[in-house]
């Protein structure tokens, strides 16, 4: 969430990233793409993308949530172990039902 708030400040400024910006900043940071995660690279290119960052900064708060609550289940009912390499793959789960959910209606 971190990330649009940060967008959306620049915007704000007048001054909007750049994927060139980005992609600078990602191999500085991080060595490269492949030391980013999945679900912060989808949130990037979301950030990209859209047209309204507030709109988009309250999607990433409802996503979050949506993440902690997957993440606290797999932990109390599924009595599955999070740990930082299984995470992701957790939350990925838990969108892809949100997603299939939203498909059915």
């Amino acid at each position: 969430m971190e990330n649009i708030g940060i967008f959306s400040e620049q915007e704000r400024m007048g001054e909007p990233l750049n994927y060139q910006q980005i992609d600078c900043a990602v191999r500085n940071l991080y060595g490269g793409w492949d030391n980013i995660s999945e679900y912060a690279i989808q949130v990037l290119k979301a950030a990209l993308d859209s047209e309204s960052l507030k709109e988009l900064f309250m999607e990433q708060e409802h996503e979050e949530e949506l993440s902690k609550q997957a993440v606290l289940q797999v932990q109390k009912y599924e009595g599955g172990k999070v740990k930082e390499s299984n995470v992701d793959e957790i939350i990925q789960k838990a969108l892809s039902k949100k997603q299939k959910s939203r498909d059915v209606r």
